[in-house]
């Protein structure tokens, strides 16, 4: 598993201004959802939007600083019931101007934040290649163990995307910098994953398994088990059911046991991105754009 790209580190010239605006980032997020999870995350969406971008003859100092703000003002807007792309990118406009940023900058990252993760490719693909490797995993993990998830629970319901994404991952991205990044990462991510349901299912003994379901051209998959990990009885009843999420549209499996009235679903999404220039290799699933 030694083939995913090696992170760089920050770029010299943005170094100062990107400790700050991490400072700032952590601050958010302990003030609306009282953890610290998007700092790593917002690094290596940082990483590799400045990754593809270079390859693509593109700014990468202007993606790095968009890959940390990507997710910026988001969970103020939530609580406040505002526009999350339009509050990103006033806010990072505002605490650019406000850290002394020169001009240029602030207007090159605020127009690849006024695209978005959806409409940039770039930015897009970072968001992507973030969650895969090792690296997506330890994220992963944090995030999960951050809401309170128990084992079972990030197993059941979170891992079905990231693996669902690893599975399929060139109909997840638009550029073939990215594409070429992506193989050993996807290859890694499923490898590693499995594992550790493997080893989860050693020690627990609920029949944890992957399932696979071709849905709309994608082939997800889900995570299932046979006994419910409260009451440790079978008879679990399962039911596929489409969902449309705060962010995409996809598929579920519920679960639920009707011994103890246990419920879990774990999603996945599917491709939503209508991918144009700046590299892009082609469009995807252009009948389910939000």
């Amino acid at each position: 598993m030694g083939g995913a790209p090696r992170v760089a580190a920050i770029p010299e010239e943005v170094r100062g201004l990107a400790a700050r605006v991490l400072e700032v980032i952590d601050h958010e997020e302990e003030q609306f959802s009282g953890t610290r999870t998007l700092r790593g995350h917002s690094l290596l969406v940082a990483y590799y939007a400045s990754a593809i971008a270079a390859r693509l003859g593109l700014n990468p100092v202007a993606y790095y600083l968009a890959g940390l703000f990507h997710d910026y003002g988001k969970l103020e807007a939530r609580a406040r019931g505002l526009d999350e792309e339009e509050y990103t990118v006033t806010a990072a406009r505002e605490l650019l101007k406000r850290l002394g940023a020169p001009e240029e900058i602030v207007e090159a990252v605020t127009g690849v934040l006024s695209r978005g993760t959806t409409n940039d490719p770039v930015l897009g693909d970072a968001d992507v290649l973030s969650k895969l490797g090792l690296r997506g995993l330890a994220e992963f993990v944090a995030k999960w163990t951050a809401r309170g998830s128990d084992l079972v629970g990030m197993l059941v319901e979170g891992l079905p995307r990231e693996l669902t994404v690893a599975r399929n991952v060139d109909q997840y991205l638009c550029t073939m910098a990215a594409k070429e990044l992506a193989q050993p990462l996807a290859r890694e991510t499923l490898e590693v994953y499995k594992r550790l349901l493997e080893e989860a299912e050693e020690a627990l003994g609920l029949g944890l398994r992957l399932v696979e379901e071709s849905i709309e051209g994608v082939i997800a998959v889900f995570v299932t088990l046979d006994r419910c990990p409260n009451c440790l009885r079978g008879g679990l009843e399962k039911r596929l059911e489409p969902r449309r999420g705060r962010v995409c549209r996809g598929y579920k499996l519920v679960h639920r046991c009707p011994s103890c009235g246990w419920v879990a679903s774990g999603g996945v999404c599917l491709p939503r991105r209508q991918c144009s220039g700046l590299g892009s290799s082609r469009s995807l699933c252009p009948s389910c754009q939000d």
